[in-house]
């Protein structure tokens, strides 16, 4: 298994508005971001991740199945894309030039790209679930987790003793 196999190092790119001189292929194709990609695939539905591969190897595709791999490709660059924001100060310099041209970044230029990612990947995880669900019929969601907050405080004073 590949990360290829789900989406591209210039997809990846595209999505960070980075080129390949900022973040090269063999950072992106390290198994840590496919591990990531694959676990967040499985949280949809344990069965996506084979049925991709299945409807990705289909000689034809039916209008639903090629609007499922579109977005499945598209999620997997968003996901990893994502990944790649906490370090993206790192790989993207703030200022180039060559000589002849300069290009410098604001301060904090990826403040909006992660909200922008993070919002997209949202919509992209929905969007995979129903195209998913058109092609799958009998694929039924995984329960979405229950959690139960508590809040322990301690009272400045004793109730009993006053």
């Amino acid at each position: 298994m590949a990360l290829t196999e789900f989406t591209t190092p210039d997809s990846i790119r595209s999505v960070l508005g980075v080129s390949a001189k900022e973040l090269e292929d063999t950072t992106l194709l390290q198994k840590r971001y496919e591990t990531m990609l694959i676990e967040d695939v499985l949280a949809l539905h344990a069965q996506m991740l084979e049925d991709f591969r299945t409807t990705f190897a289909l000689p034809t595709k039916t209008d639903d199945e090629q609007r499922f791999l579109d977005l499945f490709e598209a999620f997997a660059a968003h996901q990893v894309a994502k990944q790649c924001l906490g370090s993206i100060e790192m790989f993207a310099p703030r200022r180039i030039t060559d000589g002849k041209s300069e290009l410098e970044r604001s301060t904090d230029p990826y403040k909006r790209l992660r909200d922008d990612v993070a919002a997209v990947l949202n919509i992209l995880r929905i969007r995979l679930r129903e195209a998913y669900a058109r092609i799958n019929p009998d694929a039924t969601p995984p329960a979405p987790a229950e959690r139960l907050a508590a809040i322990v405080s301690t009272p400045a004073f004793n109730p009993i003793t006053g």
